[in-house]
């Protein structure tokens, strides 16, 4: 018989350093959430010591007990403070506690990428994303019987967004962030069948996105003057894809839609 070794926890600085890593997140989670809890006794002056982390360690641990699993993977899919380095400090917060729980577990069982094959008549239509993947994939990818489409990036709206960026009023003179023509989606096809390794490539140009006018058409529906043009109804079938595909995974098997 050989004896058992006794687990190895991380030093007090390494602890320290992980929920220091972890603190804008659990932030913004406590906001989302409306949780109740004490300020965070991480601050700018934070000092590491024992007994500093372990004080750090009691909040974190009362704000995680009050985290339902749902609401954390949710949070994860849609924030954009998620990315690889939150998600390794917080897959080691979790495995590296002394005592865990069964909310423990199930919270570090991160869905961090996925493939979805939906099937159709004529069609094969593959939805993919990473959160952990080194360079970005085509944001769209199509292949027909005379050519194909590839498209990187979506449109710049977001990042300008949330980098503070002033959005104009509906109606005000000038472009709202067309996109730059190097980002472009290129389509490639073949004019003579019979010679398909014969290419034409041209560049496609984007039509500019409108987030402005999304929310004035939830206004106007929320005043009565208008329907919603995304109806509540693509939110649940949306879902219920999602759920779907985590049966398709879970049983191994095709699912009907």
């Amino acid at each position: 018989m050989t004896a058992s070794t006794p687990p190895s926890f991380p030093s007090f600085e390494d602890r320290g350093a992980t929920l220091s890593a972890l603190l804008d997140i659990y932030s913004a989670l406590v906001r989302e959430f409306v949780i109740e809890a004490p300020n965070c006794p991480i601050a700018d002056d934070f000092t590491l010591t024992a007994e500093s982390v372990q004080e750090a360690a009691a909040w974190f641990q009362q704000v995680d007990a009050q985290i339902q699993v749902h609401q954390l993977r949710q949070f994860l899919q849609t924030t954009p403070l998620a990315n690889e380095a939150v998600l390794r400090n917080l897959l080691l917060h979790h495995i590296q506690k002394e005592t865990k729980s069964t909310s423990d577990r199930d919270k570090t069982d991160i869905e961090d990428a996925f493939d979805i094959c939906l099937g159709y008549d004529r069609l094969l239509a593959w939805c993919r994303s990473s959160m952990v993947a080194c360079d970005a994939s085509p944001r769209f990818l199509l292949h027909g019987t005379a050519g194909s489409f590839k498209k990187y990036g979506l449109d710049p709206q977001e990042p300008v967004l949330v980098s503070g960026g002033k959005v104009p009023r509906i109606g005000e003179p000038g472009d709202w962030l067309p996109e730059d023509a190097k980002h472009w989606g290129t389509l490639s096809v073949a004019p003579v069948l019979a010679d398909p390794g014969t290419l034409v490539v041209n560049k496609v140009e984007t039509i500019p996105g409108d987030y402005r006018e999304f929310y004035a058409n939830v206004r106007d529906a929320v005043a009565g003057k208008a329907e919603l043009a995304v109806p509540s109804a693509a939110g649940f079938e949306v879902v219920r894809l999602l759920e779907l595909a985590r049966v398709s995974s879970n049983e191994g098997r095709t699912v009907k839609v």
